[in-house]
């Protein structure tokens, strides 16, 4: 139940459809967008994964394209803790 919000510093975050870096995408969530956390994590491919819920309204990509859409419903998938040489955090908590 706890709130977080994506905090990179440009890259959208991969919302997928299992814990694993080779699952189908189901859409990218934009830097300061808050999602709730629930569930996790699980750690799976070197990497911790929490599942969260993207709330409908949402501004969302998918494909990585420059396009964008507006979610019309809540959307469930997983999103990963990480850490790359631009972004400590993916998700960060809005407390």
């Amino acid at each position: 139940g706890d709130r977080v919000y994506v905090c990179t510093k440009s890259d959208r975050l991969l919302v997928k459809d299992d814990p694993l870096k080779e699952a189908n995408e189901i859409i990218r969530i934009y830097p300061g967008t808050e999602v709730v956390i629930i569930d996790g994590p699980r750690c799976d491919d070197n990497s911790s994964w929490w599942r969260v819920q993207v709330p409908k309204g949402i501004r969302v990509n998918y494909g990585g394209g420059s396009s964008y859409f507006t979610l019309s419903q809540m959307i469930e998938g997983w999103v990963r803790e990480g850490s790359d040489n631009i972004d400590r955090y993916y998700i960060c908590s809005t407390n």
